[in-house]
């Protein structure tokens, strides 16, 4: 399953290079291959993300397709100032009702500093939305 519901936005006044990424938290859920960072598309004033529960690699739509196209690995991605990208990763469910995952932790640095940043916003995944807890 592809998980994209991430949008990294870099709001300061020096470029950001990430150089980490991991799934606290997690339980019964895996990423099965490295993050990407893709380019947001923008409909009728509309963010659009691709990677919402979508298959993996993500492929529906004519506009994912373009987006997926232009994607650049995660790690030792650069984002500018003011530059925002959407966070894509893989996952699989890997046993019992349900996996779970904290929002990912994502290492950069900036201006010679090393930062980490915790997306708050939880993983689940299930075969039916009653499976998964809260």
């Amino acid at each position: 399953m592809a998980a994209g519901f991430w949008n990294l936005d870099n709001t300061g006044k020096s470029s950001v290079r990430i150089t980490g990424i991991t799934l606290p938290g997690t339980r019964d859920l895996r990423m099965v291959t490295k993050a990407f960072l893709v380019p947001i598309a923008y409909t009728d004033g509309e963010y659009l993300q691709i990677g919402d529960g979508g298959r993996w690699p993500p492929s529906d739509g004519a506009t994912a397709r373009g987006q997926w196209k232009r994607r650049v690995p995660l790690i030792g991605a650069t984002l500018k100032p003011g530059q925002q990208r959407n966070l894509v990763i893989g996952v699989t469910w890997t046993a019992g009702p349900y996996g779970i995952s904290d929002g990912p932790k994502i290492t950069y640095t900036s201006a010679g500093q090393t930062y980490t940043v915790t997306e708050q916003l939880t993983l689940a995944i299930s075969a039916t939305c009653n499976n998964v807890p809260g």
